[in-house]
């Protein structure tokens, strides 16, 4: 498990979940300069017995292609945690992939928006917003 390097008690908290270490440091990069703090994990295995972060999780970043436990499975696994604690009634998770992937697929695991890899801080700024996460304001970024 890898911690942002802007980590801070003021921030709230999002989760990169990838095997790619290069992808899961752009992506904590481009969270960073949205305000976040962001905790990496290179499986979604290891996100399974993260579920106590989950009250304190503003959103996760899924790669949907792993090894060990793929993004459609460890996104079901957390939905059925979510289903039993109201008070993470809806956490979003957002499907990251570099290849191709059915997006009925991922909607029906319990993502709420897909992004294709790679990246940019202006896509992943809409996505976050479009699922009622709060960012810093994508004009003062530089």
């Amino acid at each position: 498990m890898q911690q942002g390097s802007n980590h801070s008690h003021n921030r709230e908290l999002i989760i990169v979940v990838d095997d790619d270490r290069v992808s899961r440091e752009i992506m904590a990069g481009f969270l960073e300069k949205l305000g976040f703090t962001t905790i990496c994990l290179e499986d979604g295995h290891y996100l399974t017995f993260s579920c106590s972060y989950f009250a304190h999780v503003k959103a996760i970043m899924m790669d949907m292609n792993m090894p060990v436990l793929n993004g459609y499975k460890a996104t079901k696994r957390i939905r059925k945690v979510c289903r039993k604690n109201p008070a993470l009634d809806h956490l979003p998770i957002i499907a990251v992939s570099g290849v191709e992937f059915d997006d009925h697929k991922c909607i029906k695991a319990g993502c709420d928006a897909l992004l294709k890899k790679p990246l940019t801080i202006k896509r992943l700024y809409d996505a976050l917003v479009d699922c009622n996460v709060v960012c810093n304001p994508l004009e003062l970024i530089k």
